[in-house]
């Protein structure tokens, strides 16, 4: 199996996994980045013939991780007693 993105081969990395189930393959991204859009192609091949597919990735937005956001407040906090 060979997997391209832009027409560049994708080497292993820790952000992206290949899951085959069966027959089927899954190209899983972990937290998807605005440099990872783009055109992906998928190939295999075996002694029956070749199929391939592609598709295109448009990153629209990004989530933030909780952990690098520091909160923004709509209404300033104000100390308060409770009795």
């Amino acid at each position: 199996m060979c997997v391209m993105k832009d027409g560049k081969r994708m080497m292993d990395g820790p952000r992206w996994k290949l899951i085959a189930e069966e027959d089927h393959y899954t190209l899983l991204i972990y937290e998807v980045r605005p440099e990872d859009a783009g055109k992906y192609d998928c190939t295999v091949s075996n002694k029956h013939g070749k199929a391939a597919c592609s598709a295109l990735l448009t990153v629209v937005g990004m989530w933030p991780s909780l952990m690098s956001v520091s909160p923004n407040y709509v209404n300033p906090l104000t100390p308060t007693v409770a009795i």
